[in-house]
């Protein structure tokens, strides 16, 4: 973070971190890996905000290269039926704080480095996320989308005089409510 600049604003730096916490929650959540542990930063490095996040609990092998290559699948904006909407909105929130001149790095270990441990860098593969990649990646997470299926459940609200006039259902199995 902030890379090539004196320092980090400090108003900038919890709402950066936040985030990130936030979306390495969202994403362990989508991926059934236990989060109760948390992550930590580790390996921190002078010239800039740069740091390793780790997670608190081991996790195996397969998990973690799920992990890996549903991160990648996120940054790069491409498809992965394990991540949520929330998560790749979640992703793109990392970049709100940031002024539209500067950019947040993020690495992941190479796909055939496998398991990677903290400083050892060059075994990486780094990302750029600006403000407008951030932009665009929420405009796709939080557009509507279309689309026909059949449902059952218990009419929760109706909305008819509303600039979007529609009903909540709550579906039988799962309990959710869904807007139809």
């Amino acid at each position: 973070l902030n890379k090539g600049r004196h320092g980090v604003p400090l108003d900038k730096l919890p709402k950066i971190l936040a985030e990130i916490r936030e979306f390495l929650h969202d994403l362990s959540t989508d991926l059934g890996i236990e989060d109760d542990s948390g992550w930590q930063g580790v390996d921190f490095r002078n010239g800039s905000l740069d740091f390793a996040a780790v997670k608190n609990s081991l996790v195996d092998d397969a998990k973690y290269l799920t992990f890996q290559q549903s991160a990648r699948n996120v940054i790069l904006n491409q498809p992965d039926d394990r991540i949520s909407r929330r998560t790749r909105s979640q992703y793109a929130k990392i970049a709100t704080p940031i002024d539209a001149d500067e950019v947040v790095d993020i690495g992941l270990p190479q796909e055939q480095a496998g398991v990677v441990q903290p400083g050892e860098e060059e075994q990486f593969e780094w990302y750029e996320l600006t403000k407008q990649a951030a932009e665009q990646i929420q405009a796709l997470a939080q557009a509507k989308v279309k689309a026909l299926a059949s449902i059952q459940g218990i009419i929760h609200s109706v909305f008819i005089e509303n600039d979007d006039p529609h009903f909540q259902l709550r579906e039988l199995s799962s309990q959710s409510l869904i807007k139809c």
